[in-house]
């Protein structure tokens, strides 16, 4: 049940940044900076989660503020 309830999240996630990267696409005359964005947060959210599995990252605390400092320097540094 919880495999179901995770991949519902992850399948609900990437059709939100699927229907991102397709808005910016056709209504920013075909710029693909919405495609390099989504890529890049998937990326990030791999990463994480390589690290929350190796178990580097002790508790779930400590998982979000790092998803929150990598979404702020990702949109800082554009």
């Amino acid at each position: 049940m919880i495999l179901v309830i995770k991949l519902s999240f992850l399948i609900t996630g990437l059709l939100i940044l699927v229907g991102y990267a397709l808005t910016v696409y056709f209504l920013d005359d075909w710029s693909k900076l919405g495609i390099v964005i989504s890529i890049s947060i998937t990326c990030m959210d791999v990463f994480n989660y390589i690290l929350y599995s190796s178990k580097m990252i002790s508790n779930t605390a400590s998982l979000i503020v790092l998803l929150i400092i990598n979404r702020v320097v990702m949109v800082i540094l554009g």
